[in-house]
């Protein structure tokens, strides 16, 4: 897809898609892989991730790639010049479990070249919360006013023993 025309609008209709959907998902690690046929600049909605909301462009990356970061992915034949049409992207929860990727130029698949990641499943963020919720308002608050009756007891008896002696 070329931007803004209908193949690359469809494509980023369902990386939207694919983002809705993680939306409704538990916060963890998440990845799209995809052949877009496209440069990301094509899709708006793959740029916002990249640049608003933190996903990376794995194959970008020279931390994970080296020296082959935007490595081309296709070369649909003789006479087309290769390009990077390929792609993994991965969000703030996974990219630190990427420990190297790059494209596979041995595959032997004509057009489209493999991408390749290690993953360490060791290494992927979890960002946990946990909440504690009474199970019954009343009863919690029965519990304060008990408290702030047995504080208001305590400081009366120091009281009544200097009454006494």
């Amino acid at each position: 897809g070329r931007k803004g025309n209908a193949e690359a609008q469809r494509t980023d209709d369902l990386c939207a898609i694919a983002l809705m959907q993680f939306s409704k998902m538990p916060p963890g690690p998440k990845m799209i892989a995809a052949d877009l046929n496209g440069p990301i600049e094509a899709f708006p909605t793959i740029c916002n991730m990249l640049k608003e909301q933190g996903w990376t462009d794995i194959g970008m990356s020279e931390e994970k790639c080296g020296n082959k970061a935007g490595a081309p992915t296709c070369h649909s034949n003789e006479k087309a010049n290769e390009s990077r049409i390929d792609y993994i992207f991965t969000n703030e929860a996974m990219t630190p479990a990427v420990e190297k990727a790059e494209v596979d130029n041995t595959s032997g698949f004509p057009t489209h070249r493999p991408l390749v990641m290690k993953v360490n499943i060791k290494k992927i963020r979890k960002q946990t919360k946990r909440l504690r919720k009474p199970t019954n308002f009343a009863e919690l608050f029965e519990g304060k006013v008990q408290e702030k009756v047995n504080e208001a007891k305590a400081k009366a008896e120091p009281e009544k023993r200097q009454q006494w002696s």
